[in-house]
């Protein structure tokens, strides 16, 4: 599970305060965990869902789709597994877990099967005798394949595309669901945002403001 806001920004704020974070920092925290979650979305959100209403499933309009790639595929029992970094937004006939499919090969996806459709359709013999088609079931953060999928020595790597919050949706101490590795960038991307700040006009005397002359210069004889 990933960091919260309030903890990125924290690591934000160090940053753009050279490490020493005083009470006079001009690095607001209540400013910077709104970026955290600007930046987020920013990040990770690669289409909006759309309501869907002919069918029946009706999806809120704005919510992020994100893919998280390279979920390792592990031993469960006599068939396999993997677990999602988050849990999807519930929506009906949990289609808030959108694709599960190999990583690179998003035409390859797994079947999504309900609760107990697994072990009905291995019952029925025309069903399982069609083979070449894996099907999965989620359990909360764990989704479990009707097959082994994994391949002794090698890393069999799964990704999962999940509808989730918007992330300025999430408070300041909730773990966000996003891959460890884009935390660092999040938190690239902010300080960014901040650095990127003209330098105020130093003032030597309230009375006289300088425009930026070398220190030497404003120096008083």
């Amino acid at each position: 599970m990933g960091s919260t806001r309030f903890v990125l920004a924290e690591q934000a704020q160090r940053i753009l305060s050279g490490g020493n974070v005083g009470s006079a920092t001009k690095y607001h925290i209540r400013e910077l965990i709104k970026a955290v979650g600007q930046v987020a979305n920013q990040i990770l959100k690669t289409e909006y869902m759309q309501t869907n209403a002919p069918l029946g499933e009706f999806i809120p309009s704005g919510y992020p789709i994100v893919v998280y790639d390279n979920l390792p595929a592990y031993k469960y029992g006599n068939v396999s597994a993997i677990d999602l970094p988050t849990a999807p937004v519930r929506l009906m006939r949990d289609i808030g877990c959108l694709a599960i499919y190999p990583t690179g090969n998003p035409s390859a996806a797994f079947i999504p099967l309900q609760n107990g459709d697994a072990n009905m359709l291995l019952a029925e013999p025309l069903v399982s005798q069609l083979g070449g088609n894996i099907g999965y079931e989620r359990d909360g953060l764990r989704v479990r394949f009707d097959e082994d999928i994994t391949i002794p020595n090698q890393v069999v790597n799964i990704s999962a595309r999940l509808v989730v919050l918007d992330f300025n949706a999430y408070d300041d101490h909730t773990p966000l669901p996003i891959p460890a590795d884009h935390e660092w960038t999040i938190i690239q991307e902010v300080v960014k945002m901040y650095a990127q700040e003209p330098i105020p006009d130093k003032l030597v005397d309230p009375g006289v403001k300088e425009q930026r002359i070398p220190i030497k210069d404003q120096m008083q004889p």
